[in-house]
């Protein structure tokens, strides 16, 4: 799909925004919008899923959004979440020795730590795909009640990153997935980086929790779980909120 070699063909750079994703909205009329890119060095009201604040007040890290034509979104855009999560996955590995893994639905994990989350939101005939990933922060700027469970590429592995170069490895790996998308290839890839295949999970699931063990992926992206009582529940929207 040559549209998507669009992206990153406009990046629109600010040194701090509220949220580049609402910021991202301001420019879905443009004839050129699909590609264009919204970039902050900070955010004072970033989030993530559920609304909750995402850290985005450290210069160390890259806060970014995409806009998409969703007239060119030809698969369940249910998939764009895990998508971004691959495509930040594979950068990062790309640009360093550190392996990733990839928590359903949104978040890339380092050493049982976040250091990406991805939110997806639908406006106009558009999809805006923001995404934070913790590059070079350092870990006395997380607020205490993440610091514990947040990393970034500089604490791993120990040296700064340069954002440009992030940046060019990621638009790259992006279109990458999206041009030759195939649900069948993307799922077998999710599956080799995932980071709750296997084990025992707790997913709040709307107003209700379900136990159980993840024994599988749907080709839309869903998670398979086996439950403790030994049912086989489809979950195509959740958060897990414990893994062992």
């Amino acid at each position: 799909m040559e549209d998507f070699k669009l992206i990153g063909h406009k990046v629109i750079t600010f040194d701090e925004v509220s949220s580049t994703n609402d910021l991202a909205k301001e420019f879905c009329n443009e004839v050129d919008s699909n590609g264009i890119v919204i970039l902050a060095n900070k955010q004072n009201k970033g989030r993530g899923r559920f609304e909750r604040r995402w850290h985005s007040s450290d210069i160390g890290g890259v806060y970014l959004s995409i806009i998409l034509a969703a007239t060119l979104i030809n698969f369940d855009p249910k998939l764009l979440p895990l998508i971004a999560a691959y495509a930040v996955s594979k950068t990062i590995e790309q640009i360093s020795d550190i392996k990733t893994f990839i928590k359903w639905p949104n978040d890339v994990i380092v050493n049982n730590k976040k250091v990406s989350g991805v939110l997806v939101e639908k406006y106009k005939n558009f999809y805006i795909v923001g995404i934070g990933v913790n590059l070079n922060n350092r870990k006395e700027n997380f607020p205490i009640d993440i610091k514990e469970k947040a990393t970034s590429l500089f604490i791993e592995g120990g040296k700064v990153y340069n954002k440009e170069i992030f940046l060019k490895d990621f638009f790259s790996s992006f279109e990458s997935v999206l041009e030759s998308f195939n649900s069948l290839d993307l799922i077998k890839e999710i599956k080799k980086k995932s980071y709750t295949l296997g084990k025992n999970v707790n997913i709040k699931v709307a107003d209700k929790n379900i136990f159980g063990k993840v024994i599988d992926f749907a080709n839309d992206g869903s998670l398979l779980i086996e439950s403790t009582d030994g049912k086989i529940e489809y979950i195509n929207s959740g958060e897990i909120v414990d893994v062992n």
